[in-house]
């Protein structure tokens, strides 16, 4: 879709200076979407790192088919995001 690909442009823009990428998220994302943006990268983290699905439902508060949607998500992009999660 020619948004998102406009956004992703944006925010590769923004990133070159911290405060214009916390201005841009700011602008574009509520608190709230923020918040849950921010959850689903800590979930992804945990399961790349080993925790199991049940426990980081419970450390952070989540359904278990929120940690499931990560898992499969990670599963389907294997390696690929290794350099994230350091």
């Amino acid at each position: 879709m020619i948004y998102f690909k406009n956004f992703k442009n944006a925010l590769r823009a923004s990133a070159k200076k911290q405060s214009h990428m916390d201005t841009m998220l700011h602008a574009v994302l509520t608190a709230s979407e923020r918040n849950d943006i921010a959850l689903r990268f800590e979930i992804l983290k945990r399961l790349h790192r080993g925790e199991t699905q049940r426990e980081i439902a419970d450390v952070l508060g989540v359904g278990i088919a929120t940690v499931s949607r990560g898992s499969t998500q990670l599963k389907e992009l294997g390696d690929t995001l290794d350099n994230y999660f350091e």
